[in-house]
């Protein structure tokens, strides 16, 4: 309170009334702003728990988005395992069927030599067997020219 030293009373008490509507302003003031921090800590606070519900449901669809990706990844991972195995599966496969292939090649190539040589030795055979017959129609006519002349000689 201030104290004034004036003779009157008056401007005292007014003075000490005007200290004390100031105060009580003051006062409302400060509650008013109180109120309102509350308010504005209220709010952020349900905004805070807003949010916070808006990540976690964020985090928790990502997350999922990323087990269905690491699932697919894992799938796709083994079905590329898979067919890696079935294509050293058909290259071994392949190799033995190109190595079979080559060895019937060859043996068709000896069987080819081997079926020449005897063609040519038919063929000596069938000229030696046609020499053979004519040497012995030569033979069946002489005998029979002879047989004729020793007929017409007796």
């Amino acid at each position: 309170m201030i104290y004034m030293y004036f003779p009157w009373n008056l401007i005292q008490v007014s003075i000490s009334v005007s200290t004390f509507a100031f105060f009580k302003l003051k006062v409302i003031n400060e509650f008013l702003l109180i109120t309102q921090s509350k308010r504005r800590e209220t709010m952020n606070e349900e905004h805070n728990t807003r949010l916070s519900a808006t990540v976690d449901r964020l985090l928790s669809e990502s997350n999922e988005r990323l087990q269905q990706h690491l699932k697919e990844r894992m799938q796709t991972l083994e079905d590329k395992n898979q067919l890696t195995q079935e294509l050293e599966k058909i290259q071994k496969l392949l190799e033995q069927v190109q190595s079979e292939k080559s060895h019937l090649i060859e043996e068709l190539a000896q069987t080819r030599r081997e079926l020449i040589a005897l063609s040519k030795q038919e063929s000596r055979f069938v000229q030696i067997a046609r020499r053979l017959l004519i040497v012995n129609l030569y033979i069946l006519l002489a005998e029979r020219k002879l047989k004729s002349y020793i007929i017409s000689y007796r």
